[in-house]
């Protein structure tokens, strides 16, 4: 059974491409202090949900 781990904090990272395009990078954080980097294809509905009720969104231009 695998067991679900609790999203603690999910950042939405937008960076500039060299031809100044963005891209998108989602960094989410899991109790005990993991994170995953991941694009927005690859997030689940649940971390959807929570980037609503505590994401932040941090611009890298």
């Amino acid at each position: 059974m695998k067991m679900k781990r609790e999203v603690i904090a999910i950042e939405k990272h937008l960076y500039e491409n060299k031809d100044h395009t963005v891209r998108t990078e989602y960094q989410v954080y899991y109790e005990p202090h993991i994170y995953n980097i991941k694009t927005p294809s690859q997030l689940t509905k649940r971390e959807k949900v929570a980037f609503k009720e505590i994401g932040k969104t941090i611009f890298h231009f």
